[in-house]
């Protein structure tokens, strides 16, 4: 059994380490002086000295005894010469783990000589119920907090951002926003690169929307006694897509993750440009303010296919938070189909 951390109780555990010149002992070890916790970092062991402080926190130094072996603890084979370099008395306490020589990881069952040690280390902080959101994997660490391991289509720390919803051609989605908006990225996974689509618009203020038609994304504006237009067609059926605003200019990029290229376009005006309130995605809204827009476009059907990683003046955006909440469809992308995934390459 492979043993990767261990508990000190002012104890020793000690090692055989035949090949330590010039190694390094990892970080990730955490140590207390029978008080408290200190962390400490990179370990160097030097061939200049015969004993070598592994530690340069006042009072809890310890050393290393000739390159042939590694004590952890407090060695009881320390002369008083010993003890008083290291400038304490007091015994070893703590947990000790992911121990690294030469960029490999001991396994500390090998140790030659081991006494009054737990095997395995206590998680700092217990899992508790419902720590992880969307049914996410609560897993307990040594080093702090748990850590989640979240489903497909969720994100954070805690696995409480949707970073995806799949989207038929009648669903819609409405992010409500009251703030102004310089810059909104997302990625489109697309069933078929040749459907026509809307992805998203607004409805207040200078209007925008990003539509597909005919294998080409393209990016409206439409002011007062002015519109805008920027167009790019698709070679790929995911792509990352961001529509940006300066004061007088919009800009529409479009980058491919297979290929990493990106291409963009902008266009100009002469009224200052002021995007702002809630975004949609998908299918034009029913209500009839939405006609400037199927007037404009020529249709009002959604995608059929995923967004994304989607992301509001560099702010991610949890589509948990769309309105109205709960709704039975929002639910994560499916992943696509492996033919398309070669096509698509």
């Amino acid at each position: 059994m492979f043993i990767q951390s261990i508990m000190l109780k002012c104890q020793i555990i000690f090692i055989e380490c035949p090949l330590l010149l010039d190694a390094f002992i990892s970080r990730k070890i955490l140590y207390k002086n029978c008080t408290h916790l200190s962390p400490f970092n990179i370990i160097p062991l030097s061939s200049n000295s015969s004993y070598t402080p592994v530690s340069s926190h006042a009072g809890t130094e310890e050393f290393l005894r000739r390159f042939t072996h590694l004590s952890l603890g407090s060695p009881d084979h320390w002369t008083p010469f010993l003890r008083s370099n290291a400038q304490s008395g007091d015994n070893f306490e703590g947990c000790v783990g992911n121990l690294t020589i030469n960029t490999v990881v001991v396994d500390l069952d090998e140790a030659t000589d081991i006494r009054g040690v737990e095997l395995g280390c206590k998680p700092v902080t217990p899992c508790s119920p419902n720590f992880c959101h969307n049914n996410g994997t609560c897993s307990e660490s040594w080093l702090g907090a748990p850590v989640c391991q979240c489903l497909d289509g969720y994100s954070g720390d805690r696995c409480q951002v949707q970073d995806s919803v799949e989207f038929s051609a009648n669903e819609m989605l409405h992010l409500p926003s009251a703030n102004s908006i310089s810059v909104v990225s997302f990625q489109v996974a697309l069933r078929n690169i040749s459907q026509n689509a809307v992805l998203m618009y607004t409805i207040s203020g200078n209007k925008v929307a990003i539509t597909l038609h005919s294998g080409e994304i393209t990016a409206h504006l439409l002011g007062v006694g002015y519109s805008l237009t920027c167009s790019l067609g698709l070679t790929n059926q995911l792509n990352t897509v961001q529509l940006s605003f300066s004061d007088y200019t919009m800009s529409l990029r479009l980058q491919s993750p297979y290929t990493q290229q990106a291409q963009e376009c902008s266009r100009s005006s002469t009224s200052q440009l002021d995007v702002k309130g809630s975004l949609y995605f998908g299918r034009l809204h029913s209500n009839p303010v939405m006609d400037v827009w199927r007037n404009v476009i020529g249709y009002s059907n959604g995608l059929t296919g995923c967004i994304s990683d989607l992301v509001i003046n560099s702010i991610t955006t949890s589509f948990s938070n769309a309105l109205p909440t709960s709704l039975p469809w929002i639910l994560p992308c499916r992943l696509l189909a492996a033919a398309d995934s070669k096509h698509a390459r």
